[in-house]
């Protein structure tokens, strides 16, 4: 991706450790981006819900959800539970 397309992305770093959230910020940061942090756990429906809700308040939008945390199972997205 071209360094220019880059710095227009407005990211929301979501982890459950705070320090690796700011990390993922700052470097984002430090190459022209935008980004917040929100400390939650993405295997959580309620910390999902609160983290859209933080990007609508920030930006107004949602143009890409990128959930990738550590999960291993033989459902799909939509099948998965909680649990």
């Amino acid at each position: 991706m071209p360094a220019n397309d880059r710095r227009e992305a407005k990211v929301l770093g979501v982890d459950r450790d705070e320090a690796l959230a700011v990390r993922t910020v700052r470097m984002i940061v430090e190459n022209g981006g935008t980004a917040h942090t929100y400390v939650g756990d993405a295997t959580k429906t309620a910390d999902c819900a609160t983290a859209v809700d933080r990007v609508l308040s920030l930006w107004g939008r949602v143009d890409l959800l990128d959930n990738d945390v550590g999960i291993s199972s033989d459902k799909t997205v939509v099948e998965e539970t909680e649990e």
